[in-house]
This record gives C-alpha cells, sequence and structure tokens, in this order.
C-alpha cells in the first residue's frame, strides 16, 4: 500500500483529520468526478489523498433534478452541491427517504465551506452579503432551491419577521428547524418597501439571486403538476393547480428578462448556478428569445383555462 495515501487513515468513529484542502479543489474534484458518470473515477481525495470519493445524488427521480453529496469515504470531509442534474444511468436517492435509509447511504460528513466564504461557518444561511429579493415569492422560490445539508428539499419556516437595520431598510427574516435532520435554518432577505401583483417574482429587471435556468427549471416543475383540461381534476384542487401553472408562466417571464434589449437569447454568462449551467448545456436552444415566447405561450394556454373555471 502506498504509505503516503495510509497517513491520514482515519482510525475510529469521531476521529477527525485535519482538513487542509481548499474548498476549490473539493469542487474541482466533484466536476471531474461528475463528469466520469455513469462510470467511477479513479481520483484521490483532494484533502487525504485517499482515491474513497463518494457521490450520493438526492431528488426526483421523474425530472431526474437532485442534490449532491460529495465526501470522502476516508476523511469523511466533503461538499453539498444544490440543485444539479443528475446523469442518466446514476441513481437517485428518492426525496423523504427516511432518515436510517439515508444515513446507510450517506454517512455523516463535515461540510467544507464554499468558495470565497472559508471565514464563514457552513452551518450559517446567511453571508456577508445581503440577498437582496424582489417579492416573497422570489424568496420562497430561493429557499426551494437550496435544501438543507442532509437533501432535505422542502423547508417548513415557522417564524418569519420583518426587520429595519441601518444598512438594509427591510429585511425579511425566515426560520424554521429542518424535519429531517433537526438542524435549525435562517434566511435573511433585503426586500422592497412595496412587492409586485401576487403570483409574479419580481419587477421589470432580471433576479439578482436565481438564474435563468433555476427558473426555466422550477417553471418546468410547476407545469408538469397541472393536466391540461381542468375537468381532470376535482374541485377542492383547481385553486392548486392554478396556482402552480401561474407560476409556471412567472418563472417563463423571469427567464426572458435575462435576453438582452436586441439579442435573440440568454448569454451563457447569466448561468451562475450549477442547476442554471447544467440546464444550459443540456439544451441551450431553450433559453432563446423564440423558444422562451413559445414555452410562455404554452403555458398561459394552459393556465387560462383554470382561470376561467375558478371565475365561474
Amino acid at each position: 500500500m502506498n504509505t503516503s495515501e495510509s497517513s491520514d487513515r482515519v482510525s475510529g468513529p469521531g476521529q477527525w483529520p485535519e482538513q487542509r484542502a481548499s474548498s476549490e479543489a473539493w469542487y474541482d474534484a466533484y466536476g471531474e468526478a461528475y463528469s466520469a458518470l455513469p462510470g467511477r473515477s479513479d481520483l484521490r481525495c483532494p484533502n487525504c489523498g485517499h482515491r474513497a470519493l463518494r457521490i450520493v445524488f438526492t431528488g426526483h427521480v421523474e425530472d431526474r433534478v437532485g442534490y449532491a453529496s460529495f465526501w470522502c469515504d476516508n476523511c469523511r470531509y466533503g461538499i453539498h452541491i444544490s440543485r444539479v442534474s443528475v446523469p442518466d444511468g446514476v441513481e437517485i436517492l428518492p426525496l423523504g427517504e427516511s432518515a436510517e435509509r439515508r444515513r446507510r447511504v450517506v454517512p455523516d460528513y463535515r461540510i467544507v465551506p464554499p468558495p470565497d466564504r472559508d471565514d464563514v461557518d457552513p452551518m450559517s444561511e446567511v453571508g456577508e452579503d445581503m440577498l437582496v429579493a424582489r417579492s416573497s415569492e422570489e424568496c420562497h422560490l430561493y429557499m426551494e432551491l437550496h435544501p438543507c445539508e442532509c437533501g432535505e428539499e422542502f423547508f417548513e419556516w415557522s417564524r418569519h419577521h420583518l426587520e429595519e437595520r441601518p444598512d438594509h431598510p427591510r429585511v425579511s427574516v425566515y426560520e424554521g428547524t429542518c424535519a429531517r435532520c433537526g438542524r435549525e435554518r435562517r434566511f435573511e432577505f433585503e426586500v422592497p418597501a412595496v412587492s409586485p401583483e401576487p403570483g409574479r417574482y419580481g419587477d421589470d429587471g432580471p433576479s439578482r439571486i436565481i438564474d435563468p435556468g433555476e427558473f426555466l427549471v422550477s417553471s418546468r416543475q410547476f407545469a408538469g403538476n397541472v393536466p391540461p383540461d381542468p375537468g381532470d381534476l376535482a374541485v377542492s384542487e383547481l385553486g392548486y393547480a392554478y396556482n402552480a401553472i401561474d407560476l409556471a408562466v412567472a418563472g417563463v417571464e423571469e427567464t426572458l428578462k435575462f435576453v438582452p434589449p436586441g439579442a435573440e437569447a440568454v448569454p451563457p454568462e447569466a448561468f451562475t448556478s450549477e442547476l442554471g449551467r447544467k440546464t444550459y448545456d443540456a439544451d441551450p436552444d431553450a433559453f432563446t428569445r423564440d423558444r422562451l415566447e413559445r414555452t410562455l405561450a404554452e403555458y398561459i394556454a394552459v393556465r387560462d383555462p383554470y382561470a376561467a373555471v375558478l371565475e365561474e
């Protein structure tokens, strides 16, 4: 055995070696391991040097969108990647899986803070730069796009209040406990005094916290839950379906805001999240003005019959 590999081996439960690798090194290793899927890479851990890196995806089996847990089985350090496309041929751990089942697949490991934030507590949701949201709908979608470190997607916040601060005149604070792991979570957003109309994410400008790929994926998920014919649903389900397809429309409208005036498509540099970049790479044409306008028209055509039924 290579002695350089054995020097940092974890000798027992609770014995954590020193974390030496930069967060950038961890993200680079994740990129290489992801590119090798569905095969298995032979990469060394950026921290301890062992060939013991593992990836597990938790998410939606149907649309193959999930969250990546990436760690080393030897030193038990790693990272968590929010909202990624899961390659074909790779198993997905379904959302809602029991904690016991999840622990058998994903062990306890220490999260390395993300790039440029090595001095920030990795358990904190609130960074030094305030998140600027344009509406409560945008706050809610942002929180849905950022699951708990344990993989739990749904954040059932139980406390919400507004604060006034010298540097941020109106701050919306959401707090709650993760239903799966019990972790206390907190999100803070700077919000405007006047919000857009209900069901809209923001004003005429593009979002500063959600990228176009994330908006389009969320729109597809909302639209996928709504049958084209309102008659297929019970009366009690019509309001939920209308709200879902209305948010699908709003998400495409937000995606279109990233198309610069006079341009024919969303520029590649607008995609700043892992999910956004993967979605764009998989189908760049989906982000042309023409395709987006056609998608918007299709969703509006589904929404209008629901509006008509609810007005009766």
